[in-house]
């Protein structure tokens, strides 16, 4: 009975994928990839600069223009995302990891969290194949849950996590840090399902408008291009 289960959960799982289907969207660089990574690089420096403003960047040592560095080589990002979706998303999960380790305050900002989705969003729903997006998206996620587990583990995340909730009373049933744990892996585990699941809807929305006007074009003349402009 477990393994028709099995059997049964990874067909849907292929199934929902669309790992063996051929139909490929095409992707190119447009007006509107330049117009969306402008917009994002301006938010993402004014936060910047707003956060520096209010003293929350002190403890930084790195200096102003590395960090601008950081937030333009991230927005520029998104320029590329439908033309190559799969590298942008690996080169946005190494954005995302070496601008963590170095400048956690900088990735943690809003707009470099929307950066990395929109990234991890645009892998799932411009991938030309989608047996390489599973294998690629799954091993962004892994690596980026493993870095999570290394740093409860071994780095220091579970004593700044102890220092900050020291004063907390927590539940009769969750203490402060098991909490604080549970939740942080919980927010990135919708993180990241969120942008897998949530590209891959827009890409077999895509396919189906696709077909469609192809089916439209085969009745009325000649077809029509199978991609679709969507972001």
């Amino acid at each position: 009975m477990t393994v028709h289960d099995d059997a049964g959960s990874s067909g849907r799982l292929a199934t929902f994928f669309a790992t063996d289907d051929d139909w490929e969207r095409e992707g190119s660089i447009s007006l509107g990839d330049w117009l969306v990574g402008a917009v994002v690089l301006v938010a993402s420096l004014v936060t910047l600069e707003l956060i520096r403003g209010v003293g929350t960047l002190d403890s930084s040592d790195a200096p102003t223009w590395v960090e601008w560095i950081a937030v333009i080589s991230g927005a520029a990002l998104l320029v590329f995302r439908r033309q190559f979706p799969l590298t942008i998303a690996l080169l946005a999960g190494l954005h995302m990891f070496v601008t963590g380790v170095w400048l956690p305050m900088v990735m943690g900002l809003l707009p470099m969290q929307i950066i990395y989705f929109v990234a991890f969003f645009a892998g799932a729903a411009w991938a030309r194949r989608r047996r390489d997006m599973v294998v690629v998206m799954g091993l962004i996620t892994l690596f980026m849950f493993a870095w999570l587990s290394w740093q409860f583990a071994v780095g220091s995340g579970i004593d700044e996590i102890r220092e900050s909730t020291s004063d907390a009373e927590g539940s009769t049933l969750v203490g402060p840090v098991t909490a604080y744990v549970l939740l942080t892996t919980l927010m990135n585990l919708l993180y990241f399902i969120g942008a897998i699941v949530g590209g891959q809807v827009a890409w077999r929305g895509a396919r189906q408008k696709g077909r469609a006007r192809r089916t439209g074009g085969d009745d009325r003349g000649p077809s029509r291009a199978s991609s679709s402009a969507a972001p």
